[in-house]
Formats: structure tokens, C-alpha cells, sequence
């Protein structure tokens, strides 16, 4: 029998965190992702993206994961920007990853709602590095760095 998507996600949260841990995030998180998530992240992406939101805070609003995509597209390189209780405007990001040497071609939105009234906000922005090869791990500590100040 398959296993459906939250108990491949639960799997996968207690193989990363151990079982009182992963049973924690998985009960958490359970209702908190839409079809539309479920249909277009696999749960190894979504236990990720559970790892960068249990970082976020009032006073820590931001989180950003560069990642490659899994399955073959056009654009492989993808910037998540995660976002805490609400999300900034399109016309406040795009400029800012133009500066970055980062062209964007499309973004898709995800709002997290947990059960405790906190929201979060996931942008997905499919993304090319205009400049050269980038190292994804320094890279995306300085995108992280440069986001937070600006």
C-alpha cells in the first residue's frame, strides 16, 4: 500500500530529527500545506522547507534556501524566500535579486497556515545566476545576509 504524501513527510521528518522530534513537526505541520503545495514539492523539499520555517520568528522574519531542482526544467536553479506572517511585495524582492546578479522568470506562492494563527510565506522563484558559477552553500549564506540588511 503507497504511502499517502503527510505520512511520506512524517517518515522523512523522524529519519532526519528522530522520532519524538519528527513526530512533533509532523503533527505541526499536518494540516498546514495546501493541495497545491502537496501537488508540486515532493516531501523531501517540504521537510526543508519545514527545517528554514521552524526558524522563523517575530524577531527573525526571514529565511532563503537556494536548491536545484530535482526533476529536469528550464531554469534548475530556485530561490525560496520564506517569509513570517506576511509577504513582501513582488516590487521590494525583484529588484533586490537583480542587484544579486539573479534574474528571475516566474515565482510560485505558498501560504503555511499553522494552527496557532501564525502564517507563513513561501516564494518560489525559478532564478538564473547572470554572473558565473555559483557555490549554492556560500552563496546562499551571503543572499540570507544581504536580504536581513537591506
Amino acid at each position: 500500500m503507497a504511502l499517502t504524501w503527510n505520512e511520506q513527510l512524517q517518515k522523512k521528518l523522524i529519519a532526519e530529527h528522530g522520532k519524538k522530534k519528527g513526530l512533533a513537526l509532523s503533527n505541526k505541520f499536518e494540516h498546514a500545506f495546501l493541495q497545491a503545495y502537496k501537488s508540486e514539492c515532493a516531501t523531501d523539499l517540504a521537510a526543508t522547507d519545514i527545517t528554514h520555517m521552524e526558524q522563523l520568528s517575530d524577531k527573525n522574519p526571514l529565511a532563503i534556501s537556494l536548491h536545484l531542482a530535482t526533476s529536469p526544467t528550464e531554469y534548475p536553479l530556485h530561490l525560496r524566500l520564506f517569509q513570517w506572517q506576511k509577504a513582501m511585495p513582488l516590487s521590494d524582492i525583484l529588484p533586490m535579486l537583480e542587484n544579486m546578479g539573479l534574474r528571475t522568470f516566474d515565482e510560485n506562492p505558498y501560504s503555511i497556515s499553522l494552527s496557532d494563527n501564525q502564517r507563513i510565506c513561501i516564494s518560489d522563484f525559478s532564478v538564473v545566476y547572470s554572473k558565473a558559477s555559483i557555490d549554492l552553500s556560500s552563496f546562499n549564506a551571503l543572499l540570507q545576509d544581504a536580504f536581513i540588511h537591506i
